[in-house]
């Protein structure tokens, strides 16, 4: 089992209850979008299964560890995407694809060449010339080519234009094709996930349960009629 959380209950401290008796499952080769209201609680989650937080009742385990003490060669087998991610605006491209490096022992070479050139991407620009969207596509070509277990995938796809979205998921399909790694996606554009993944786990007044991916339509009340 590659994410096992099981009867969690999470309360912000001096403040409100994300979550209530959270039970979610995933396996190796599945890949999960992750849908919900602004404020629902998917960063949340991500930041459950990374260890940033700690729970208030039950039991989540990642790649087998509890995640607040997971141990470092356990944490070689997770990528964290985010547009979030702050890297220093001096660092060029190749700076920080080389710092990736040192920390996957399994990172692929070939593939970085490949996507770089996949991405247009200068491996000499720096990261303070680059536009949101280039930034994230540098750390989808650093994700894939570290050939993690585990990719978490936070609200990435917001900041990329139409081309560079299609390009990216025809990369996550390929790679859940392969089966080689299992995948979660946290965003608010509930049609990126038709086609592209397994379930959807839906969060909604503190609870989440899994759908059918024919069921996203249905997830959110879209069809109100304006007053």
């Amino acid at each position: 089992m590659i994410i096992d959380i099981t009867n969690v209950d999470y309360k912000i401290p001096n403040g409100d209850t994300v979550y209530e008796d959270l039970n979610f499952h995933l396996s190796l080769g599945e890949f999960i979008g992750v849908l919900g209201k602004n404020g629902a609680g998917k960063t949340t989650l991500l930041d459950l299964l990374m260890g940033y937080r700690p729970i208030t009742k039950g039991k989540i385990e990642v790649l087998g560890e509890d995640p607040m003490g997971l141990s470092r060669r356990k944490k070689k087998d997770i990528f964290v995407l985010s547009h979030d991610i702050k890297i220093q605006s001096s660092h060029s491209i190749e700076n920080y694809l080389e710092f990736t490096r040192f920390f996957y022992d399994n990172y692929d070479r070939v593939k970085e060449k490949e996507l770089l050139e996949y991405f247009s991407l200068e491996p000499k620009a720096k990261m303070g010339s680059l536009s949101t969207g280039q930034k994230v596509k540098a750390q989808i070509v650093a994700a894939i080519s570290a050939r993690p277990k585990l990719f978490l995938m936070d609200e990435v796809t917001a900041v990329l234009d139409p081309e560079s979205r299609k390009q990216f998921f025809v990369l996550l399909k390929k790679l859940h094709k392969e089966q080689s790694c299992s995948l979660v996606m946290a965003t608010n554009i509930a049609e990126d996930l038709n086609g592209v993944v397994d379930k959807v786990l839906f969060i909604d007044h503190k609870h989440a349960n899994v759908h059918e991916v024919c069921e996203i339509e249905h997830l959110f009340n879209l069809n109100v009629e304006a007053a």
